[in-house]
């Protein structure tokens, strides 16, 4: 995928370790490194900050290329189990509460 494809708050298939699994976008973020001086030395990059939805931890993606495809939100709930409900950390408990309210 290009970088004008990806949305903030859109679920996305996204490699992480080897796997695909869905994400959440919840930011995008373009920095344009300076190296000192008056001119600006280096060009823009874009990193992605991400929840996997299978774990509910935090990813990130520094290029828009570990996108494959955007998975609408339906889809992405109707991948989800109810097993993530034993999620450690408070934000996947979240992320499941949040997919539950959209399959109503």
């Amino acid at each position: 995928m290009t970088k004008k494809q990806i949305k903030v708050g859109g679920f996305y298939e996204m490699k992480v370790s080897d796997k695909l699994v869905i994400v959440r976008v919840d930011s995008i973020n373009v920095h344009n490194p300076s190296f000192g001086g008056s001119r600006s030395i280096g060009r823009e990059r874009t990193t992605y900050g991400c929840v996997n939805l299978a774990t509910g931890r935090h990813c990130s993606a520094r290029s828009a290329s570990k996108f494959r495809r955007e998975v609408p939100g339906h889809a992405a709930v109707s991948k989800m189990s109810y097993e993530y409900t034993d999620a450690r950390t408070s934000e996947a408990v979240e992320v499941v509460k949040a997919l539950e309210d959209l399959r109503q």
